[in-house]
């Protein structure tokens, strides 16, 4: 596994494509929010992806591929995501996600796996809710 640098400036293989952070879950908004330090003022794709249990690295693995969203990176290299419409997930699910730069077509790693628990999932019980 690489580490992400500062503006992206490592070579080796997809030219050392930093990965993006997941930073939130919000399982009510269905909507995943994370961070992308790489080049700057450069466009990228997010590809979301779930899996039941996270690799013992500790980033991935992508299982079921969720969909994709756009980050441009402004002049410091740093830019937001949110990739909507992925859940509800259940509490243990892992989420991960990959980036790619369009310009040069560079993909990451997997990015560190985030559990969503309790705290952060809206999965109910419904039968329990109606007695």
């Amino acid at each position: 596994m690489t580490t992400n640098d500062l503006l992206d400036v490592d070579g080796g293989a997809n030219n050392g494509q930093n990965w993006p952070e997941i930073d939130a879950i919000d399982d009510l908004d269905m909507q995943v929010n994370g961070v992308l330090h790489s080049s700057a003022n450069s466009t990228y794709i997010v590809e979301v992806f779930s899996s039941s249990a996270a690799h013992s690295s500790g980033f991935g693995p992508g299982e079921t591929y969720l969909g994709q969203t756009f980050v441009t990176t402004d002049n410091a290299g740093s830019g937001t995501w949110t990739f909507s419409g992925a859940g509800p997930f259940a509490a243990g699910t892992v989420l991960t996600a990959t980036v790619t730069d369009i310009a040069t077509s560079d993909t990451s790693h997997f990015s560190p796996a985030q559990t969503v628990s309790l705290s952060n999932s809206s999965i109910k019980d419904w039968d329990a809710l109606d007695n």
